[in-house]
């Protein structure tokens, strides 16, 4: 994917909700700096919600609050089972 990216000039990145990227926020936004030819990011969440959402490259990087959307990491609750945290949609 790396490769594909870095060997074109516009690239839309699809992915199935937002972990489906990356559910580390410094890491999605080193990946969309350090690649300027990765232009869209869509995030296909109709299985769960009937929504897609569309982040555009300067929006990622501009409005930190837009990266948020990305947190989406499993927690251990005190029964010690994984308990996945909300996606949020940010508009």
């Amino acid at each position: 994917m790396l490769r594909h990216i870095k060997n074109n000039n516009k690239v839309c990145l699809v992915v199935l909700d937002h972990a489906g990227l990356s559910t580390n926020r410094e890491d999605l936004e080193q990946l969309v700096s350090d690649n300027e030819s990765l232009q869209k990011i869509i995030v296909d969440t109709l299985p769960f919600n009937n929504k897609v959402k569309i982040y555009e490259r300067h929006k990622l990087l501009d409005e930190q609050q837009t990266l948020k959307a990305f947190e989406c990491r499993n927690k251990k609750n005190k029964n010690q089972s994984n308990e996945r945290l909300k996606c949020q949609d940010f508009d």
